[in-house]
């Protein structure tokens, strides 16, 4: 959704996500509001330790994100969803169930206090379980929009 005024400006409207991340750990450092956070040890792949089998039990991983988008109140989660090929090019969105329910993280309830830069925010995601190999997606809603508004994909293997 966006508005064109009469100079051909395009209002944003809603929120939008420049980057998720998802890493085992955040540090924040309130006294230095320029450079918050630091992120480590980003995760692009997981395998179990050596000499273990899957599944692989993850007691916490962090997702940080930057928004950006109109002020107010949001309510934000992350849903995780294995990846499945179908025929040549297509794919699909397999929700990772967790005591029978989709796996999700939050809700997180943040405030989005401008459009003039990309605010960063980092939640905890805990007790997850990767059962069989294949790719992964964390995918960040708000309540009230049908599409995430990221996806971070990692790939899991023995």
């Amino acid at each position: 959704m966006a508005d064109e005024d009469d100079t051909g400006d395009t209002d944003p409207e809603g929120i939008w996500c420049r980057h998720l991340i998802v890493c085992r750990a955040i540090w924040f450092e309130p006294s230095r509001s320029d450079d918050a956070f630091s992120l480590g040890k980003l995760v692009v792949q997981l395998r179990p330790p050596d000499g273990d089998t899957l599944p692989i039990h993850v007691d916490r991983l962090f997702t940080f994100v930057q928004l950006t988008g109109t002020p107010g109140p949001y309510t934000l989660r992350v849903l995780l969803v294995r990846i499945e090929r179908v025929g040549y090019d297509g794919e699909d969105e397999v929700p990772v169930l967790r005591h029978g329910r989709p796996t999700q993280s939050g809700p997180w309830d943040i405030e989005l206090f401008g459009q003039e830069f990309f605010e960063g925010f980092a939640f905890s995601m805990a007790n997850l379980r990767f059962d069989e190999p294949g790719v992964y997606e964390f995918q960040l809603h708000a309540d009230g929009y049908d599409d995430p508004l990221a996806r971070e994909r990692l790939y899991v293997h023995e």
